[in-house]
């Protein structure tokens, strides 16, 4: 794989305001695809799991995670980068299984199958709607794609990830719009806890069916968020 830079990214600032992650750009501050995304669910089976486990240990639960998916994003960038990447000899257990889950990707995916990356971690928005980041996005199996890298315990099935199809035709409508491009292939990787790895798919055929689902809950959070500003 190569790195090209053929797109100039906007360099966006970040901050939580409560519960929301915001942008921020030069169309002022924009809420990010999973505020949208999360603000829009009922969350019922998270509540109700928060409830089995207790608060406390679903806050330690979340944020274990949320920092195995940030050591694995780190050793992904590094590694195509050809940057030195200082957890490879941590004792840590957090830091090994990360770095081995990271490995999982690389070795089986893309290393055979990701022919340029022009971005990395890259902040993108939609003028005026939303802002979020970007794992990857290049030229995969010879198509351009953007690239979601996501860890879990173990390998969900379609139904349970929905969002994750969301999310990503977010960002392709972003990446078309801000950079004018005419991309219709996302990619959901997700690895296991035991290293398990799925491959998720958009494609020009489904595209459009989760864009539609995607573009219902953007209008519902616009209008609820608009009604509350009244």
């Amino acid at each position: 794989m190569i790195i090209i830079k053929k797109y100039q990214y906007p360099f966006l600032m970040k901050t939580n305001i409560g519960e929301r992650r915001i942008y921020l750009t030069k169309d002022g501050k924009l809420p990010s695809v999973t505020t949208i995304l999360s603000e829009t669910d009922n969350n019922e089976n998270l509540k109700k799991w928060k409830q089995s486990v207790g608060e406390e240990k679903a806050k330690q639960i979340i944020k274990e995670s949320l920092n195995l998916g940030s050591l694995i994003h780190e050793k992904i960038e590094k590694y195509i980068k050809k940057e030195d990447y200082k957890n490879d000899n941590k004792t840590n257990l957090i830091y090994k299984l990360s770095n081995d889950m990271a490995n999982k990707i690389l070795n089986e995916i893309l290393e055979k199958n990701l022919e340029e990356v022009w971005g990395l971690e890259e902040t993108i928005y939609f003028p005026k709607k939303y802002a979020g980041t970007i794992d990857c996005v290049g030229v995969y199996k010879g198509k351009e794609t953007i690239i979601d890298f996501k860890s879990s315990k173990k390998i969900k099935s379609e139904d349970m990830i929905k969002n994750y199809f969301l999310q990503v035709c977010a960002y392709i409508n972003a990446h078309n719009k801000l950079l004018n491009t005419n991309i219709k292939n996302g990619l959901i990787i997700m690895v296991s806890r035991d290293y398990d790895l799925k491959i998720f798919e958009i494609n020009e055929e489904n595209y459009y069916i989760y864009n539609e689902m995607w573009e219902k809950k953007l209008d519902e959070w616009i209008s609820k968020n608009r009604k509350n500003n009244n």
